[in-house]
């Protein structure tokens, strides 16, 4: 095994953000970034100045930005606040990485596409519905804009059970609701590849150990097997649990 990466990790304290700091932590030197006031590495994604700080405090091989404003309901009720985490936060770290010689890890969406075909290549250009979907492509596009060793992860839906103390996932809500016998809306009318957060953790730790662009490309589906509804989902969560 070679040295162990410098990983600066955004967003530690997010659903996604904790799997990722507990899979790259078994082989990573990982420095877990949350909001200001949670923890000794703080920063608010929406402080685009203080990114270029953020990342001279700490040096990193790899910047692995995981924060974001990640529910669409609060990008259309606050687009411009919003924009602020998603779009202007990301630029300027992705700018501050790139000057000092970090690789960076991007994490967009799925709602980049417009649904109207579905399994999307790598590298489709993007066509959102929805202000969460346009952020993402604006912040795709100021990443591989950036320069430097970027990879942009176009994510699916995650799924997974949080752990004690951590934030809950709509997934835990599904599985509460259905054991306490209260009814719970699925939608049928949206297919994701759902990924296991597992899964997805264990994927961008692969490539962190491996240097430069797999093939050559910066934009990288981050996705399950097949595409299922929420309702296709929540009938194999009654299945597994009885």
């Amino acid at each position: 095994p070679g040295k162990a990466l410098k990983v600066l990790l955004t967003g530690a304290g997010g659903f996604l953000g904790a799997a990722l700091k507990r899979r790259l932590g078994r082989e990573q030197e990982v420095t877990a970034v949350v909001r200001p006031g949670k923890g000794p590495a703080g920063w608010d994604a929406a402080d685009a100045p203080g990114a270029a700080a953020l990342v001279s405090a700490h040096r990193p091989d790899l910047v692995v930005h995981c924060a974001a404003q990640s529910k669409p309901d609060p990008c259309e009720a606050d687009p411009a606040g919003t924009w602020k985490i998603n779009v202007a936060g990301v630029e300027a770290l992705a700018k501050a990485s790139a000057a000092a010689g970090a690789r960076f890890f991007f994490f967009s969406s799925d709602q980049v596409h417009d649904g109207k075909t579905g399994l999307y290549d790598d590298g489709v250009p993007a066509a959102p519905l929805s202000e969460y979907g346009r952020q993402k492509a604006a912040a795709e596009a100021a990443v591989l804009a950036a320069g430097g060793d970027p990879l942009v992860f176009r994510l699916a839906l995650c799924y997974g059970f949080s752990q004690p103390g951590a934030p809950r996932n709509w997934a835990d809500d599904l599985r509460s609701d259905l054991a306490a016998g209260r009814p719970t809306r699925a939608f049928t009318d949206q297919r994701r590849s759902l990924l296991w957060v597992e899964d997805a953790a264990e994927l961008v730790a692969r490539l962190a150990a491996k240097l430069g662009a797999p093939e050559g490309r910066r934009l990288l589906n981050l996705v399950g097997p097949v595409p299922v509804s929420r309702f296709e989902f929540a009938e194999a969560v009654c299945a597994a649990f009885g």
